[in-house]
């Protein structure tokens, strides 16, 4: 009897584990056929072109493929050629419409679209959070939003930005004093998230920022993986690891609440997690610890991965490109010529120099240099923005670095380090003469103007030149690294401010080639090189 009660009370106790995957899989498969048949579009109605894929799975198998091969945009366009602009699809557990081009993404950036809410698929949702910045709308979207957009503004950034150029430094020369050869990928992953978790949210150096990359780094995975939630899953292991990192912030953010209800806080010392703790919504309630957590993880994504992604591709670019690795090389050393002899000068003004300074060729050649350079910035307030600095880069030399932008903003094109995103169809709506069901997703994708012939010239070719002037600016929702409209990413100008700082200090220490010249792209979601881009270091004189 007693038996009995125990196999009734534990009814997969004679389970082994293999067994158990099973039921859970087929279980799975039903919930999925029961969700695809409730989604099913009104007959009649006409769908855009496409095809849903295999029962249960979709085009899932192919599209995770296609990541794993570095062939996310040639799955995308491949499919665009067949069917055009908007096609369906179905992968990571949803049917869905992708839109490719201005007019779509106009429509999704929008913001006015009835019907279309920011809501993203399973896989995001379980990894990021219900209470993530891509799953918030309305009032709450609005407040936490206009808190990150009023820290990160430019002034701000401002303020931090020596800051930010000693913990480049001071990590550079951590990571690679003695070294002749190092992985750029980690490198990158490290750097950045030291400057986020330091700017962003105030954690001290140590361990504890150590764990938390290594967390993130599996979380990451999870968001475009297959929603199968059993071990071994790269799901799996995305859940487990947000999990201890959940419990890390959690720690984190009662730790500073305790230390600013007792007045422990000093006021120079505000970072992102004061400004969460200090709103108040609608009904004068402070925001759920739940919800700070997701907004951070959100953030960390947002500020941390994206340019760790870009700064990887940008050491890559440099070793393979002479033409462009010059260029960047060349204007970052006439700054520091340019600096050299702005402390020479010390208070003389440069017109004075340069009138008594031109005796023979070699002070012609330097008259020249530093005219061309008076044009950009001028030259009493920069030494007095570098000796208050302690000779640190200061934001006028920030603001001199415009063709290493260039370079940036052309990577992005090319390959941009996040492909798309998703919104979810809260009830039918019409979309250039198609039917879109509620319950199905929308999928837009930057390869679908970035790569756009009519819109880039030469699509295929690197060329920095693209964004010289505004006279060259290109039409609206059609550049969206960043995306666009009323969810525009609000850390641009913190991403660009990291990304020249690390550049210039890399390339005016050290020169470098590849260990490994055809090291492949690999997505997981977001482009990285499939062996952590290893190089041979050079340091410089």
């Amino acid at each position: 009897m007693d038996s009995i009660l125990t196999s009734i009370t534990n009814p997969f106790s004679t389970l082994n584990p293999q067994l158990l995957s099973i039921i859970l899989g087929a279980s799975f498969a039903v919930f999925i056929c029961f969700k695809f048949i409730l989604l099913s579009p009104i007959p009649g109605k006409k769908l855009p072109p496409g095809s849903l894929g295999y029962p249960f799975i979709g085009d899932s198998i192919s599209f995770v493929k296609s990541q794993k091969q570095d062939k996310t945009q040639e799955w995308i366009l491949n499919r665009v050629k067949k069917y055009g602009p908007v096609f369906k699809t179905s992968i990571l557990g949803s049917k869905m419409v992708i839109m490719t081009g201005q007019v779509g993404n106009r429509f999704v950036f929008s913001g006015g679209a009835d019907g279309v809410s920011f809501n993203q698929p399973t896989s995001v949702v379980k990894v990021l959070g219900k209470n993530s910045l891509f799953e918030m709308s309305g009032f709450r979207h609005k407040l936490i939003r206009g808190a990150i957009v009023n820290f990160l503004k430019p002034e701000s950034i401002q303020r931090f930005a020596s800051k930010m150029d000693s913990l480049v430094r001071q990590q550079l020369f951590k990571e690679l004093q003695g070294k002749d050869s190092i992985k750029i990928v980690p490198l990158m992953k490290k750097i950045t998230f030291n400057i986020t978790c330091s700017i962003l949210f105030g954690l001290p150096d140590g361990d504890l920022k150590d764990e938390l990359l290594k967390d993130f780094t599996l979380t990451v995975k999870g968001v475009w993986a297959i929603p199968l939630d059993f071990p071994g899953t790269v799901f799996h292991t995305a859940i487990k690891a947000r999990q201890r990192l959940c419990q890390k912030l959690s720690t984190m953010v009662r730790t500073r609440k305790k230390q600013e209800d007792e007045g422990n806080v000093d006021t120079e010392d505000d970072n992102i997690v004061s400004c969460l703790l200090a709103l108040r919504d609608e009904n004068g309630q402070p925001l759920l610890e739940d919800e700070i957590i997701d907004v951070f993880l959100s953030l960390i994504m947002a500020s941390h991965d994206t340019t760790a992604i870009l700064l990887t591709l940008f050491v890559r670019h440099l070793s393979r490109d002479p033409e462009v690795s010059s260029k960047v090389i060349e204007g970052m050393y006439l700054k520091i010529l340019l600096l050299f002899f702005r402390f020479r000068l010390n208070s003389h003004s440069l017109t004075q120099y340069c009138n008594n300074r031109i005796n023979d060729q070699t002070d012609q050649i330097i008259d020249f240099m530093l005219k061309w350079f008076a044009s950009w910035t001028k030259q009493n307030e920069v030494l007095k923005a570098m000796k208050e600095n302690g000779g640190k880069l200061a934001w006028s030399e920030i603001q001199m670095m415009k063709y290493t932008w260039r370079v940036a903003q052309e990577l992005m094109r090319v390959n941009p380090p996040m492909l798309g995103s998703f919104r979810l169809v809260t009830k039918d709506i019409t979309f250039d003469g198609y039917h879109i069901p509620k319950g199905w997703q929308i999928f837009w994708v930057a390869p679908g103007t970035h790569m756009d012939n009519n819109i880039f010239k030469d699509p295929e070719k690197f060329d920095p030149s693209r964004f010289e002037s505004s006279s060259k600016a290109f039409p609206p929702y059609t550049y969206v690294p960043f995306g666009a409209g009323p969810r525009v990413c609000a850390g641009i100008e913190f991403a660009r401010v990291e990304t020249l700082l690390i550049i210039h200090h890399l390339v005016t220490k050290y020169s470098w080639t590849e260990m490994i010249p055809d090291e492949p792209i690999i997505r997981e979601p977001m482009p990285y090189p499939a062996m952590g881009l290893p190089i041979r270091l050079y340091p410089k004189n």
